[in-house]
């Protein structure tokens, strides 16, 4: 059986922060919508707990995306790598709005 079935919640936890610390690594510096939304504060480049992640980072809003996309159409600037690496195109149903775009990669 894999170690991966017998993880404590500590070691569940170390995990995901690092995958958490990895992935804003890759991010931050690429991705215009969250390098302007976080670019002017004083946040650390890792977070040593995810608690500390939850209190400073900044909340991300369905309305601040829609007024992205409807700024820089189709997709916003929430894109961290160029169009040939996205896979996938997922969209709101646009129930209480414009609908909202956003790409995936494998």
């Amino acid at each position: 059986m894999s170690d991966a079935l017998f993880q404590t919640a500590e070691q569940i936890r170390a995990g995901q922060l690092e995958a958490l610390n990895d992935l804003l690594t890759q991010i931050l510096p690429a991705n215009a919508f969250y390098a302007r939304k976080v670019g002017t504060s004083a946040l650390p480049k890792t977070f040593s707990t995810l608690e500390d992640f939850q209190r400073r980072f900044p909340f991300t809003t369905k309305q601040e995306i829609a007024h992205d996309q409807e700024q820089h159409p189709p997709y916003g600037r929430n894109l961290t790598y160029p169009l040939e690496r996205y896979t996938r195109l997922n969209q709101t149903s646009g129930t209480s709005g414009k609908p909202l775009r956003w790409l995936d990669t494998a």
